[in-house]
């Protein structure tokens, strides 16, 4: 762990998890006296989701809510402004032929405005 003032840190990385989830503790020793949260018999527990079964269609972002930023995501793409990544793209192709239009970003529009009711294309 890192010190930076009287706080401590760490970094797990993604690559060093699984869904099976994260137990840990903590024990600090200063030379003289031990201080711990959580024991190896009762460990904290992290749970760990797949972000891309969390989000769905639509939520380019996956921020869990369908805005305009969704939209405007598309749109950046389409124009070669953003590169998404495989997850984002899956959940902005709202007709799943593969291709990315201005079509898809009209419907999150129509969407958000309660033009329509469904994301379906």
């Amino acid at each position: 762990m890192l010190r930076q003032n009287d706080k401590y840190s760490g970094t797990i990385y993604g690559n060093e998890l699984s869904l099976d989830g994260l137990e840990y503790y903590i024990e600090v020793f200063d030379g003289v006296n031990i201080v711990s949260k959580g024991t190896s018999a009762e460990p904290y527990y992290v749970v760990i989701k797949d972000a891309s079964t969390i989000s769905r269609r639509g939520d380019v972002d996956g921020d869990g809510t369908i805005t305009t930023r969704d939209a405007l995501m598309i749109m950046k793409s389409i124009n070669g402004d953003i590169i998404l990544t495989d997850d984002q793209f899956i959940r902005a192709d709202l007709n799943e032929d593969g291709v990315l239009s201005s079509s898809e970003a009209l419907r999150i529009l129509q969407y958000i405005n309660g033009k329509v009711t469904t994301l379906t294309m």
